[in-house]
């Protein structure tokens, strides 16, 4: 049986008044999630507002996918929904019929799922995959439709969107395919973004772009729900964010000794990490270098410091300057380390 307690704590439900006066956009109390003698979902609530996002952070299978489903009616077959309140703009979402969540999707909710590949029909012409939120909820010609998504596509910077509507989704690279997903979903301008994984699938450049256009659409008052497991999106995004994803963490490095650190994708590894180097702050407990205070010291303090500590990240794409020399990456390090060199030639030579 699946617990969703990081869940539960990410979403953990913000004041009944919004942050500065905002309204609440979707109020979810005590939702359950079983399928068959499982429970997936364990009485989670939160709280969403216009212009802000929340995020939903937990590890692989931990329940955060049938969450976002839920929210959209997508729970699937075999399912049963319990929950006090799930209460969308004064409209309940615990009452709805098929037929009335076809008329809330897309228009009112839409969802952003992560994979294009398969959430795209890749046998359509791009443009009617985009224009279908507008078809299914009898907005506009045919003519009108197919101008609107040409306008969506360039807004989610498809380069030349007139030609990319006549394509069809297998023409298109990995991340464009991405950004026609995202034109689909705010089509009709829904209030509420719901975000699951987004950018899994896509190279650093392309994740970025994403990221750009999910804050754009924050910053022009929609909300949004991020579902995700990579706490560096989480942090550029959410003003909600799960900060006891790593809980009660102790251990201790001896000279001489590994330590390993095992667990799944979104289990909290690098935020343990980046809290012993001090590059994140911990809401509680603290950190010793050497026996001495380390993670209680100021920033300045710690300067001179760091030349105790290395760190080795997963991407050196996004790790590397790239307009440097391998070089001077490697000269630059040096710089800061316990024999800087004397001269550029001897860095060099190092």
């Amino acid at each position: 049986m699946t617990d969703v307690t990081a869940t539960e704590r990410a979403a953990a439900g913000p004041p009944a008044t919004g942050p500065a006066g905002t309204a609440a956009v979707l109020t979810v109390d005590n939702l359950r999630v079983s399928f068959g003698p499982d429970e997936v979902v364990k009485g989670i609530s939160f709280t969403t507002y216009r212009g802000r996002c929340l995020a939903i952070v937990g590890e692989s299978g931990s329940g955060k996918s049938v969450t976002a489903r839920t929210l959209v009616g997508l729970t699937g077959a075999g399912s049963a929904v319990q929950a006090d309140r799930i209460d969308l703009g004064g409209v309940d979402l615990t009452r709805q019929s098929e037929r009335a969540w076809r008329s809330i999707r897309g228009r009112e909710i839409s969802f952003i799922l992560q994979d294009a590949l398969v959430s795209l029909d890749q046998l359509r012409l791009v443009g009617d995959e985009v224009s279908e939120p507008l078809k299914l909820h009898g907005r506009g010609t045919k003519t009108s439709r197919r101008e609107r998504a040409i306008e969506l596509l360039g807004s989610v910077g498809v380069p030349e969107p007139e030609m990319r509507v006549r394509q069809r989704p297998y023409e298109l690279s990995g991340g464009l395919q991405q950004r026609a997903l995202i034109a689909s979903a705010i089509a009709l301008d829904p209030g509420l973004l719901i975000a699951d994984e987004p950018t899994t699938a896509l190279d650093v450049t392309i994740q970025a772009q994403v990221h750009d256009l999910l804050a754009d659409s924050k910053a022009r008052g929609r909300s949004i729900i991020l579902i995700s497991h990579d706490l560096s999106v989480v942090a550029r995004l959410a003003d909600e964010v799960n900060r006891t994803v790593v809980d009660d963490v102790s251990f201790e490095l001896f000279k001489g000794e590994t330590l390993g650190i095992v667990g799944e994708s979104g289990s909290g590894k690098t935020t343990t990490a980046r809290i012993a180097l001090a590059v994140l702050p911990g809401t509680a407990g603290y950190v010793l270098l050497h026996g001495h205070p380390w993670s209680a010291l100021s920033s300045a303090a710690r300067r001179p410091l760091r030349k105790r500590i290395g760190v080795i990240y997963q991407d050196p794409l996004s790790s590397f300057d790239p307009r440097w020399a391998a070089g001077r990456v490697i000269i630059d390090a040096l710089g800061t380390g316990s024999r800087p060199p004397s001269s550029r030639a001897e860095g060099r030579a190092r």
